[in-house]
């Protein structure tokens, strides 16, 4: 596992075992044991130099193939108020995703973009994944780094103006992300939530009652950071066991060979 701002994130899983359940593979079992293939260096070592890497390239073909569930520690910003859009328009590089009637959309649905936040010189301060929430344009939901979410929060309170009506909060701890990756994925999520089989390309869409399990209430994000078809679900912290759970007994689960992937995975298809 890897850790940053207070987070643990796994790096990779261990093969399933006979119970069909995983594990993550951390401290000293993450580290090469042969110091001929682990130099002493840090310079020189390789990928294939640390134990998890031919797991990490297992998980990488299997999402590839097939799909993948991954837990993503994103930072999560919200950004409200009247003056918000004319904020964040001014604060961030790409146009604001505005709201437009696609056979994609779902009547609920909200568009979402990629964007950046430069400093006055232009330089790049910080990116983030950025999403409209409400109709009127006064409430926004930023996903970024989650080692920079400080930085990236005081960043933004700095560029608000005086006399503006915005408010930044960091609601990171609040949101838990599961990320459902792979050809396969759309398949699993439609079996599992049949609400989401019409879901476009950088739309977010809000679920309640998730696979019919009251109260589990999420916003699925029709994105991917492997190259495959991809989906973030933002769940309250307090219910992402429940999530995880809709998802991993699932029959279609078993029968479309959902794997736990981790971070190495990942960052290694991006």
């Amino acid at each position: 596992a890897i850790g940053g701002a207070g987070c643990e994130a796994p790096l990779c899983f261990s093969a399933p075992s006979a119970a069909g359940s995983t594990a993550s593979v951390s401290g000293s079992a993450a580290l090469a044991t042969d110091e001929a293939a682990a130099p002493d260096f840090h310079d020189e070592k390789r990928f294939s130099h640390f134990a998890w890497a031919p797991i990490a390239e297992e998980e990488a073909a299997h999402a590839l193939q097939h799909v993948g569930l991954a837990y993503s520690s994103f930072s999560k910003i919200r950004v409200r108020g009247k003056d918000s859009a004319a904020f964040l328009g001014r604060a961030t590089t790409a146009p604001l995703p505005a709201l437009r009637k696609k056979e994609d959309c779902g009547p609920e649905d909200r568009p979402c973009r990629l964007t950046y936040s430069t400093t006055p010189l232009g330089r790049v301060q910080t990116e983030f994944t950025l999403c409209r929430t409400d109709a009127d344009g006064q409430e926004w939901y930023l996903v970024g780094s989650r080692d920079h979410v400080r930085q990236d929060v005081a960043w933004l309170r700095q560029c608000v103006h005086s006399g503006e009506d915005v408010a930044v909060e960091d609601i990171t701890d609040e949101v838990c992300v599961l990320h459902v990756c792979g050809p396969d994925s759309g398949r699993l999520l439609t079996a599992v939530e049949p609400r989401l089989s019409s879901l476009g390309f950088m739309r977010a869409r809000p679920v309640r009652d998730f696979a019919g399990e009251q109260g589990l209430d999420i916003q699925a994000f029709r994105v991917s950071f492997t190259g495959e078809l991809g989906f973030e679900l933002h769940v309250p912290a307090a219910d992402g066991p429940r999530l995880h759970a809709a998802l991993w007994n699932h029959q279609s689960a078993r029968e479309l060979e959902l794997r736990h992937i981790g971070s190495a995975n990942i960052n290694s298809l991006r």
